[in-house]
């Protein structure tokens, strides 16, 4: 099974020595119209010549594609990046010439990278890049048609768009994906996919029907499901057979009601990691995207906040289940949060999201510590994880526990272990190390490359890291999950209190 590689690739920046005179001058324009780039490179230690012939190298790779458009120009970028940082599509090492940058651009743009490669489109300031190369090349041309031979059209040939009327008379836009036509015509090597179907005509119902689905997840570890409403993240642990239908209708400008039907004799879905789902999502009037929230209900009509985040036009959310979602404004706070004013922003945020919880009163309880049951309860609220309790033998847990399936869903998944074979010790506190440890596992498996913590230039004398945690915590370091903690750093064995855990799973959330 193929990995998703997160920011390991930038150590494999590959720059080739000829690159087209058209994008000569590029450098020069981009220190004007677009200087943050360009001034947070050198200020991190990359040379001007360095700088200028990676630019080169990306326009020139961009510009050569035969259906490159105005329309799927992101899509271009994110390739163009791929190709220049990958060699023969693996990762590589950088050029010795060309370390120097290399390492600028992995301390200076780490989390703009995992964004592009989580997005597949350039984010935060290495945006600038994309919108200077974009100026030069449609200042080349006439109009937004393929610079090359072949017509946008007879490479996509794979998906019909037709426009119906479904029983009530209601418009809708039908989308038929031939996934073994699309397999024959499309050669990408990469490691994910995009199927864009998105329509020239937006309507508030799509019905997308995909033959050929689990051809295409066996080519492609992630497949991006891109329509006019929203996108969706099928990935090699989706189950509904050979094809997949998914009906999406937007009731109004917040709500959305997603339906998923299989091939399977029992058309079931089958979700053993939870899917992202991105919505196409505008935002009116003065509201604060750190209040948003996803909710939907359960089969007893109980209000269920999802989380997310909001992301240039769309809201993000990770979901187990298809019905109806709706975007909320719902702010939160705590009475008593003044202890930490420090974490107060970060507290309100998780709140909001519905990923923390306070106790009755309104009260938070900020300095008191947390208890190994409540960080699992915390991590399955946040990642929608779920586990199976019958896999569970720990003697020191019973059915009536309120965090049972949280345990279950960590242990399930990787994330979190006994502290003996046949004890969890959910009522234990746990300390700041462990905390971060748990966090770098999901890191790990969300791509994060590990790192030597001894390689590490730690800003501080008295670490005392155990031995079995110096990857996962080299991990964290190298991706500030610190960041912000009293005296800027974390204190290894102290019990970790409530907002330093909270502090800790806001940095994680960005990530």
């Amino acid at each position: 099974m193929k990995k998703i590689v997160i920011s390991i690739i930038l150590f494999s920046l590959l720059v080739s020595a000829s690159y087209a005179s058209d994008f000569v001058g590029i450098y020069e324009d981009l220190k004007v119209e677009y200087p943050d780039f360009v001034n947070r490179m050198i200020d991190g230690g990359a040379s001007e010549s360095d700088i200028e012939m990676f630019l080169s190298e990306l326009g020139t790779v961009v510009q050569s594609y035969d259906d490159l458009t105005i329309d799927n120009f992101d899509t271009k970028m994110y390739q163009g990046l791929k190709e220049i940082l990958f060699e023969d599509g693996k990762v590589g090492v950088a050029k010795e010439k060309y370390w120097d940058f290399t390492m600028t651009l992995l301390s200076e743009f780490n989390d703009e990278i995992t964004e592009t490669l989580a997005d597949k489109k350039l984010s935060g300031d290495l945006e600038s890049i994309s919108e200077a190369i974009k100026d030069v090349i449609f200042e080349q041309t006439s109009s937004s048609k393929p610079i090359g031979f072949i017509p946008l059209v007879e490479i996509r040939d794979w998906k019909v768009i037709s426009q119906k009327n479904d029983e009530f008379g209601n418009p809708y836009n039908e989308i038929l994906i031939d996934g073994e036509l699309f397999l024959e015509m499309v050669h990408d090597d990469s490691l994910n996919i995009s199927l864009d179907v998105r329509s020239d005509v937006s309507l508030d119902n799509e019905k997308i029907v995909i033959t050929g689905l689990g051809k295409i997840l066996n080519k492609y570890d992630l497949v991006e499901l891109y329509s006019n409403l929203a996108k969706i993240e099928l990935d090699s642990y989706f189950t509904s057979g050979d094809e997949l239908t998914i009906n999406i209708e937007k009731t109004d400008d917040e709500s959305f009601n997603i339906t998923m039907a299989g091939s399977l004799e029992d058309s079931d879905i089958q979700l053993d990691k939870p899917l992202k789902v991105s919505l196409a999502f505008e935002p009116e009037g003065n509201v604060s995207f750190d209040n948003l929230v996803v909710v939907c209900f359960d089969e007893q009509g109980n209000e269920i906040l999802l989380g997310g985040k909001y992301n240039n036009g769309y809201y993000e959310f990770l979901t187990n289940s298809f019905s109806s979602f709706r975007v909320v404004d719902n702010f939160k706070t705590f009475e008593d949060l003044n202890q930490a004013q420090w974490a107060r922003l970060k507290i309100e945020f998780l709140a909001s999201k519905g990923y923390i919880n306070g106790y009755p009163g309104g009260l938070f309880h900020a300095e008191s510590n947390i208890t190994r049951a409540e960080v699992a309860a915390l991590i399955t609220r946040m990642m929608r994880i779920e586990g199976n309790v019958a896999n569970i033998k720990f003697k020191d847990l019973s059915l009536k526990d309120w965090f049972l399936d949280d345990v279950a869903a960590v242990f399930d998944n990787g994330i979190m272990v006994g502290i003996s074979i046949d004890e969890f010790n959910p009522n234990g506190n746990i300390t700041q190390q462990e905390v971060m440890v748990l966090l770098s596992r999901i890191l790990k498996e969300k791509g994060y490359q590990d790192v030597v913590y001894e390689m590490l230039n730690v800003p501080y004398d008295d670490m005392q890291i155990a031995d079995w945690a110096k990857c996962e915590i080299g991990i964290a370091i190298k991706n500030n999950l610190y960041k912000d903690m009293p005296l800027g750093r974390f204190v290894p064995n102290k019990l970790a209190t409530r907002s330093e855990v909270a502090n800790m799973l806001y940095e994680f959330y960005k990530k």
